[in-house]
């Protein structure tokens, strides 16, 4: 399992099986994204929707993702998606808490940009400057 960040698209793609399986989650579908501590193991708190927005794709080589890959209309984890709120994600040990925490900030900083972008702000008709 791997984990990707993607600034450009504001998404976040969980990949299986070899990297093979990829599923896109735009950050406006998050709820939360944190680091927190599993026993003695940090691990990556992904919190979503209920009924998220996902696409899954099929990368027939693997990564890295030099093709163009095929959209999947089934879920490649059997469903297990389907009632799904939260994922708890455990690196790798050697993975550094610091490189950890950096993702954290930048995922918080693209969920907050997407937020103020979604924003709808109402222009009263009847008011004139």
């Amino acid at each position: 399992m791997a984990l990707l960040v993607r600034e450009k698209n504001r998404e976040i793609s969980v990949c299986l099986h070899n990297m093979k399986d990829e599923i896109i989650i735009n950050v406006k579908e998050i709820e939360d994204f944190r680091i927190a501590k599993d026993r003695d193991q940090k691990c990556i708190v992904l919190r979503l929707k209920s009924k998220f927005d996902r696409t899954y794709l099929y990368h027939s080589e693997g990564y890295p993702y030099k093709e163009n890959p095929v959209r999947l209309y089934k879920d490649p984890t059997n469903d297990l998606l389907t009632d799904l709120s939260c994922l708890n994600i455990k690196p790798e040990t050697f993975t550094k808490s610091g490189e950890l925490y950096e993702i954290e900030k930048f995922v918080k900083k693209l969920m907050m940009e997407t937020s103020q972008l979604n924003k709808v702000f109402k222009i009263d008709p009847e008011k004139k400057k």
